[in-house]
């Protein structure tokens, strides 16, 4: 059973991958045989009364049948984890200028469906004091304007989080998952499917570090709501390139809308302060 990994600013969390759900089960009925059943059974159990803070509408989306789902485990932000980072484009005093922008999410499955959250970004310098700046001591247009680049930024990390996620929890050790032809995501695996999870109706936050941390960074958590966005992906490993091929993109929204006010239950880790926050509101699915 994987354990949620703490989040604690100004510390980049880098053990290697927990293994994968795959070569986990395996793993047990390799190791414990028949015992592995009741292991599983008292896993099941145990995930059931844990506790992910942040938890609201997360079960909003397609119906899963016949298993459970794991708790939520964090993979935090880091410019060392290149395959969660990006260049966007953000607009400082007229000047269109490049920033990095390394995302974080949590992950976890059922059975065989897989989701994503993003949760987190960090954004570097030359950005980074900008955007700190104007979250704490802007005007109020200023503060509209550190609302509107997080919305920007936001929605590319959805499909670099899903394809970190295949690379390093599904894929990892296990060769079914490559890609059989130059073109498509079947695998001998099938069609691995892995969704991000968006409710509509969240804040951003903005948090800074005792430690002096350049990168402490900007949340996205959800508020209590019945509607969300499932984003899509089939996916497979094309040996070739190195790199997470992936198919037939879809974006759905399910479930109804709610008052979508207050803020979200999402409380400062240790060492953390909240200098800004946006309150809850809705915004429609991301493309």
């Amino acid at each position: 059973m994987f354990a949620v990994v703490p989040l604690i600013c100004g510390m980049q969390l880098l053990s290697p991958p927990p293994p994968s759900p795959r070569n986990l089960t395996s793993c047990l009925h390799r190791e414990l045989g028949g015992k592995a059943i009741w292991l599983a059974l008292l896993i099941v159990f145990i995930s059931s009364l844990s506790y992910s803070p942040n938890a609201k509408g997360e079960d909003c989306g397609p119906a899963t049948v016949g298993c459970t789902w794991t708790t939520w485990t964090q993979v935090n932000s880091s410019p060392l984890n290149t395959d969660l980072c990006t260049t966007v484009y953000i607009p400082i005093d007229g000047l269109s200028v490049g920033c990095q922008v390394c995302f974080g999410y949590r992950y976890r499955w059922c059975g065989t469906t897989y989701e994503v959250e993003v949760n987190q970004y960090q954004i570097a310098n030359p950005c980074y004091d900008y955007f700190k700046n104007i979250a704490i001591n802007g005007t109020p247009a200023e503060k509209a304007t550190w609302k509107s680049i997080s919305e920007s930024i936001w929605p590319y990390g959805h499909i670099l989080a899903a394809k970190h996620f295949f690379k390093n929890y599904i894929r990892q050790g296990n060769s079914s998952y490559d890609c059989l032809g130059s073109t498509g995501c079947a695998s001998g695996s099938g069609f691995a499917v892995v969704r991000s999870y968006s409710a509509e109706c969240y804040e951003f936050l903005e948090l800074t570090s005792s430690t002096g941390s350049p990168f402490a960074g900007t949340w996205r958590m959800a508020c209590e709501s019945s509607k969300c966005c499932i984003k899509t992906w089939q996916m497979c490993y094309d040996v070739s390139t190195g790199e997470v091929r992936t198919c037939n993109p879809t974006t759905t929204s399910y479930g109804f809308s709610t008052s979508c006010t207050g803020f979200s239950s999402f409380t400062a880790p240790d060492g953390c302060t909240i200098v800004h926050r946006t309150g809850c509101y809705s915004l429609s699915c991301p493309e």
